[in-house]
């Protein structure tokens, strides 16, 4: 939990965007979008989702020394969501610094919560297995 200065500091912009027809088809086509700066390695989860949540067709993502983001577009929507992802970029750099913290928090939450049930899962087969041996 690094960097919640985005706003104030260096702002996250697309720095770049591409069409990758090996992975493109008659129907989309895979737009390749860099951020720049790119965002540290433990941000980058954070960044994936918010631009996932703003803009559709996103498949993946890369980095963690160069992020890179992933979407298939229909073809007959390629400059409104080329729009709407710079858009989302832009919306999420604005968020940073007010949200990640609170972000990265309820994702632990989610995690510790996700373990417990898994833990009362097995101890609730082990109980069952304790029980078929022990009689």
């Amino acid at each position: 939990m690094s960097e919640p200065t985005s706003a104030a500091g260096s702002r996250r912009r697309v720095r770049l965007m591409s069409a990758d027809t090996g992975s493109s088809t008659d129907q989309t086509i895979r737009v390749m979008a860099e951020l720049s700066p790119e965002p540290p390695q433990e941000t980058q989860w954070w960044w994936r989702e918010q631009i996932g949540r703003r803009v559709t067709g996103l498949v993946g993502s890369t980095g963690p020394t160069r992020f890179t983001v992933h979407l298939d577009v229909p073809r007959d929507q390629l400059e409104t969501t080329a729009r709407a992802l710079r858009a989302a970029v832009d919306e999420a750099d604005a968020a940073f610094a007010s949200r990640y913290a609170a972000d990265v928090h309820a994702r632990h939450q989610l995690a510790r919560e996700r373990q417990e049930q898994e833990r009362r899962r097995f101890a609730d087969a082990q109980a069952v297995l304790d029980q078929v041996m022990s009689t």
